[in-house]
């Protein structure tokens, strides 16, 4: 777990320079200057000297022109390169998105669990990556935004269009990064998968969309998700040895030193364990099928008791958990609504459900449970009776 850095702030006082620093050039002497012609076709229409900074000169920043070098760079580099930098017309600080990363940093970083060991990772770890990593910036900003919306609604359209324009950004240059991937930057996708998972928990639940379905088919997050688990299955090495590496680890300890379930929790998985070797003993993803029960049944056994120290990180640990460990083939049954994937995926809702103290989640456990109770033809809803009698939820 990484750990909090503390900082100690003091009057700035320049430094004095070594003599060796200083120019001792005679003033009578004339300086020898070396002419380029790389410079901006501004610069060399005013007959000037250009500075040839990318991607915008100094002279065309201040008097605001549009500059050769900014037309000609990429548009996916120069939505890195913008972030957090001086508007070029005006020469002032973004504060806009400023103010979207001071808000992460100091709220929306401790909204999303109230456990105080997660904070480092949450408020320190992740932005030191979306330094390196800009698509991870946006992602963060779009989530801060979205927080930002939650609790301030007068300007809830002015931060719900922030949201929306860091999110569409971070997208695209994530599309980009990917195939760059490699055990040197891997840990920086399943950050940015975090606030993907995120910024849909926090737009809030929408008719037809159930995360990893949807009425159409599909869902939203699915393709994304995929690929993060196709990481931590292939580089996971890399991961341990890289900045999430201490979290990682932690969460492997948490499951090795958890107990077992009470019977009470026990039994409704073993229920549906049976129903499903018996309905679908000739079925080819069986054993897909049995795996992510497997999986979830570990996740029942490490939730802590009331007075459990591990009880406040348990719930954001726990529902990561079990996704992580998916198979490519559960999920792909899950996106086509097979009824055995549904079934499974209802028990991982009461997970979801613990997480109800956070801003994010709410109304999602109603809404993900209604989804997949409509979705499962009428001869298999009764195997989900145990998650609709823990979530308090009752049909229409």
């Amino acid at each position: 777990m990484s750990s909090t850095k503390s900082y100690h702030w003091s009057v700035f006082k320049p430094p004095i320079l070594p003599t060796e620093h200083v120019n001792f050039t005679p003033a009578n002497q004339r300086k020898i200057r070396r002419k380029s012609r790389l410079g901006c076709g501004n610069c060399k229409r005013r007959r000037i000297k250009c500075d040839e900074r990318k991607p915008q000169c100094t002279n065309c920043a201040g008097r605001s022109v549009s500059c050769d070098f900014l037309a000609s760079g990429e548009s996916t580099a120069l939505e890195g390169a913008s972030l957090l930098r001086s508007p070029p017309s005006h020469g002032e600080l973004n504060t806009v998105d400023l103010e979207l990363l001071l808000h992460y940093t100091t709220r929306t970083s401790y909204s999303i669990t109230s456990a105080l060991e997660l904070h480092p990772t949450l408020q320190v770890t992740y932005p030191e990556i979306a330094l390196s990593h800009h698509f991870v910036m946006h992602g963060i900003l779009a989530l801060s935004a979205l927080h930002l919306a939650s609790i301030n609604k007068i300007r809830r359209a002015h931060y719900q269009a922030q949201a929306d324009r860091h999110f569409a950004k971070a997208l695209r240059m994530a599309q980009a990064f990917i195939p760059t991937l490699d055990d040197t930057n891997c840990h920086a996708f399943p950050v940015f998968t975090d606030m993907c998972f995120f910024v849909s928990l926090a737009r809030g639940p929408k008719k037809g969309e159930f995360l990893f379905f949807n009425d159409d088919g599909g869902g939203e997050w699915f393709a994304l998700f995929r690929g993060k688990n196709s990481i931590y299955q292939t580089r996971r090495d890399a991961l341990l040895k890289g900045p999430l590496g201490p979290d990682l680890q932690a969460t492997i300890q948490y499951h090795e030193t958890s107990t077992g379930p009470k019977a009470a929790d026990a039994e409704p998985f073993g229920e549906l364990r049976l129903r499903l070797e018996t309905t679908f003993a000739n079925d080819p993803d069986l054993q897909v099928y049995t795996e992510a029960l497997e999986a979830i049944l570990q996740c029942f056994r490490s939730r802590p008791g009331d007075h459990d120290p591990k009880r406040k990180a348990a719930p954001y640990i726990l529902t990561g958990a079990w996704l992580y460990q998916l198979s490519e083939e559960f999920l792909v049954c899950l996106k086509q609504r097979k009824p055995a994937a549904l079934a499974i995926y209802a028990h991982y809702v009461v997970l979801v459900r613990d997480l109800r103290s956070m801003w994010l989640i709410d109304g999602w456990a109603d809404h993900l449970i209604s989804g997949t109770y409509h979705a499962l033809p009428l001869e298999f809803r009764h195997w989900i009776q145990w998650p609709m009698q823990q979530l308090g939820w009752i049909p229409d």
